[in-house]
């Protein structure tokens, strides 16, 4: 299954924000609101001898499960209908099952064929998590958690490729795109703060921990784990934003100074420097070695 949706007569969009594409143009589901979420259960969930229970009650999560079921069998006609409205035979709807004729795509099933020989399309796919504008639906949560770790896992695949590849560069922005779809895929930010160590981009990933940093605070109230910030550590010593005293070519004036400290310094233990500011007492330090 390639990444471009194909070219039969219903295709359906599940990452981000739902979208369903009938013969090449958007197709709005014609029946009641809970009718599409129902389609989306029955795309996702495999079927099982529990199933018509298990999706009632998914779906219908606040009533008693014959209300449930009651609902289930209202709306499998809905869709049923909705379908046979622009001419699309679904048999094996009363058996909670959608053929492969009925949906020819879906990004999910897209996504994981992909994802599993660890093709770079699938990151194209997943461009957002899954069905972002159905937050509060329960059922959804672990099917977002394993494509959201399915992808983390590509990308740091990825990472790792562009990484022996030589291309750095690559592999930091690959990791700052992803975060832009994960922001608390925390082994991303790791990623991402080794590679500044190599290409010398020190600010920018201290800036994209900071980022991460401060949304993690704001949402959960966490800190960053402690390799994430042994990590940042190890950057910042590194990097050329940590001052370091500047060393001058040429010391005007001062010679005999220098040299008559440097003597005194054969009998002495230290020696105090006074004088009012910008006379030269840092550099006469450092020309001397006096810290």
């Amino acid at each position: 299954m390639s990444a471009k949706h194909a070219s039969g007569r219903l295709c359906v969009h599940m990452f981000g924000a739902p979208r369903l594409i009938l013969d090449g143009r958007p197709f709005i589901l014609k029946a009641p609101p809970r009718t599409l979420p129902l389609l989306f259960s029955l795309l996702l969930e495999p079927k099982a001898a529990d199933g018509r229970n298990r999706t009632a009650a998914a779906l219908w999560p606040d009533v008693d499960i014959a209300r449930a079921r009651k609902n289930l069998r209202r709306h499998l006609s809905y869709l049923r209908r909705a379908f046979n409205a622009v001419g699309i035979a679904a048999p094996g709807l009363s058996e909670l099952e959608i053929a492969g004729d009925v949906v020819s795509w879906t990004d999910v099933g897209a996504f994981d064929q992909l994802a599993r020989v660890g093709s770079s399309d699938a990151t194209a796919l997943y461009c957002a998590p899954l069905l972002s504008s159905y937050e509060d639906e329960e059922w959804l949560a672990p099917h977002r958690a394993r494509l959201r770790r399915t992808y983390i896992d590509l990308i740091v695949r990825l990472i790792e490729s562009d990484w022996m590849a030589g291309r750095l560069s690559d592999a930091f922005a690959r990791a700052e795109e992803a975060l832009a779809i994960e922001p608390f895929a925390e082994e991303l930010v790791q990623a991402a703060l080794r590679l500044s160590m190599e290409i010398d981009e020190g600010r920018a990933g201290l800036s994209l921990f900071d980022r991460f940093a401060a949304r993690l605070k704001s949402e959960f109230d966490e800190e960053p784990q402690s390799d994430t910030l042994s990590l940042v550590d190890r950057l910042k010593r590194r990097s050329s934003l940590v001052a370091l005293p500047v060393q001058i070519d040429s010391f005007f004036g001062r010679d005999a100074d220098i040299m008559e400290l440097a003597r005194q310094l054969q009998t002495r233990h230290s020696i105090a420097l006074y004088g009012p500011p910008g006379i030269g007492q840092d550099p006469a330090r450092g020309r001397l070695g006096i810290l």
